[in-house]
């Protein structure tokens, strides 16, 4: 009878360590996110924090680390630096920090190996695309840039480039119909889109 109490015992005691341990874990989560939020608002200059949910099992052991698995950063209906966008989607695979910046509250750098993700833009500093109203949705997946929508008749692949604060989208082999059914290149959409 003893050893059995001595059992239940170290269960319980199990059990609410585990408690406790989960406890820990969501709340780690639920602070650092904000703080992903804040620094990802800073290093793009948008308005307000986006949306920020952080995967992977075991946060604490991954913060100590300074690195997580996966974030998804989500935002809608935002003006930043000339470019309105309607929805931002984006999911970053192995997202690294600095663990002393976290943890002492202060903004600094994060990075991802990958990401992937949609972003709904409607309206961009573009040169040769003044006549475009409607959405373009650019969409980042697997290595690649693609642009669908607007006058654009069809996902076009782009290649971007970045200078400074500068996000360059030139579109790859696009092509559209003319007057009297000739194709010419650029014409749909610009030979090449900035967005600041």
């Amino acid at each position: 009878m003893g050893r059995s109490r001595t059992h239940v015992r170290g269960l319980v005691a199990l059990a609410v360590l585990l408690a406790l341990l989960g406890v820990a874990d969501a709340t780690a989560r639920a602070v650092v996110r904000p703080w992903i939020g804040r620094d990802v608002a800073l290093a793009l200059d948008l308005p307000e924090r986006p949306a920020v949910t952080i995967g992977g099992f075991t946060f604490l052991p991954r913060l100590v680390s300074g690195e997580v698995p996966t974030v998804w950063v989500r935002m809608g209906n935002v003006t930043a630096s000339g470019v309105s966008v309607q929805a931002v989607s984006l999911r970053l695979g192995s997202v690294r920090f600095s663990r002393a910046k976290f943890l002492s509250g202060h903004p600094g750098i994060i990075t991802a190996a990958t990401g992937d993700g949609t972003v709904i833009i409607t309206r961009a500093a573009a040169p040769a695309s003044g006549r475009n109203t409607r959405p373009i949705t650019v969409r980042f997946a697997r290595g690649q840039v693609l642009l669908s929508g607007g006058d654009l008749g069809g996902p076009v692949a782009a290649r971007p480039s970045v200078s400074g604060r500068t996000l360059s989208l030139r579109p790859i082999g696009a092509r559209s119909r003319a007057v009297g059914g000739d194709r010419a290149p650029g014409r749909c959409f610009p030979a090449s889109t900035t967005l600041t």
